[in-house]
C-alpha cells in the first residue's frame, strides 16, 4: 500500500521535534490524528519508526533511512506538481491535428506561423477524409480536427471557419469529354448527378494531383475553389456547385491545457 503523502510530512515535521506534542501544534492538528498518521505509515512500511519513551522519540534505523529516502521524494513529488501547474501557464505538450491534404494546402500556414513561438509545442498532422478526422477525434486518437461538413456529435465541440464551394475547373484548352476527380469525395456524387455525363473518368485520390492535370489540359476536375486558386490557369467550367464548410473540431471532454488553448486559439483567429 502506498503511503498517504500527508502522513509522510507529519513524519517530517515530527522527526524535525523528536516530540508528538510540539509536532502537532507546529501542524496544527491535534496530537491523536498525528500519533495516527504515524502509525498508518508504520504498518505501511511494516516496520517501526520510532523508538517511544518517556524522553521522547528516537528514530530507528528503519526510520532514518526512510526519512532519507522521502526527502527525495518529497523533492520529485515537487518538481512533479510543479511541471503540471506550468501546463495552465506554458504552451507545451504533443497534439495531434487530422485534416486533409487540401484543407492543409490552404489553412496551415494561416496559424503555425504564430505557433512557432511557442517552442515547447510538439505539433503533429495527419491526413484523411474528413469524416476519418471526425471519427479519429471522437474515439481519441487525436487532438484537434480541422473538417469539411462534419455531422454533428455529443462529444464534439465544432466552431465554423471559413465557407468554400465544390465545382469544375478546367484549362484554356482541354478535353471537354474527361472529368478528373476522386469518387471518395461525397461532393463529386452530388456534382455528377447535375449537368451532361463525361465520357471518361480519370480517379485520383489527391486533389493536388487532380489539380495539377486539370492545369496541364488533360481533362475537367472537380476541386474546392480554394484548391484551384493555387493552381494558375483554372477557370469554372459549369456552373454548378457545392457548398462546404470548413470547422475546427475536438472533444468535448478535451483537457484544456495552455497548449491545447493556444492551438485553438491561433486557428481560430486565423484568417483562412
Amino acid at each position: 500500500m502506498i503511503p498517504n503523502p500527508y502522513d509522510i510530512y507529519y513524519f517530517h515535521t515530527v522527526c524535525d521535534t523528536l516530540n508528538l506534542s510540539r509536532a502537532s501544534e507546529r501542524l496544527g492538528v491535534v496530537q491523536p490524528t498525528l500519533s495516527q498518521a504515524l502509525k498508518r505509515l508504520e504498518t505501511s512500511i511494516g516496520k517501526p519508526l520510532f523508538i517511544r519513551s518517556s524522553n521522547g522519540l528516537t528514530l530507528t534505523k528503519v526510520g532514518e533511512e526512510f526519512h532519507l529516502k522521502s526527502k527525495t521524494l518529497f523533492a520529485d513529488w515537487e518538481r512533479l506538481t510543479q511541471s503540471l501547474s506550468d501546463l495552465d501557464h506554458t504552451p507545451s505538450g504533443k497534439f495531434i491535428i487530422g485534416l486533409h491534404t487540401s484543407v492543409a494546402m490552404y489553412s496551415l500556414h494561416h496559424f503555425m506561423k504564430g505557433l512557432m513561438e511557442f517552442s515547447q509545442l510538439d505539433i503533429s498532422f495527419i491526413h484523411g477524409l474528413s469524416r476519418e478526422m471526425t471519427e479519429m477525434i471522437i474515439s481519441r486518437k487525436i487532438d484537434i480536427g480541422l473538417v469539411i461538413n462534419p455531422i454533428r456529435h455529443n462529444d464534439l465541440v465544432l466552431k465554423k471557419l471559413c465557407t468554400d464551394r465544390v465545382g469544375f475547373w478546367r484549362a484554356k484548352k482541354t478535353y471537354e469529354d474527361v472529368l478528373i476527380c476522386d469518387e471518395s469525395m461525397g461532393q463529386v456524387q452530388s456534382l455528377l448527378k447535375k449537368g451532361p455525363p463525361f465520357k471518361r473518368i480519370i480517379h485520383s485520390s489527391s486533389l493536388e494531383v487532380i489539380a495539377d492535370l486539370a492545369s496541364s489540359g488533360i481533362g475537367v476536375a472537380i476541386l474546392p475553389e480554394k484548391v484551384a486558386g493555387k493552381f494558375k490557369g483554372l477557370l469554372p467550367a459549369r456552373d454548378y456547385w457545392f457548398s462546404d464548410e470548413l470547422y475546427l473540431a475536438y472533444r468535448v471532454d478535451a483537457s484544456k491545457t495552455a497548449g491545447f488553448k493556444a492551438i485553438i486559439e491561433a486557428i481560430t483567429k486565423a484568417k483562412i
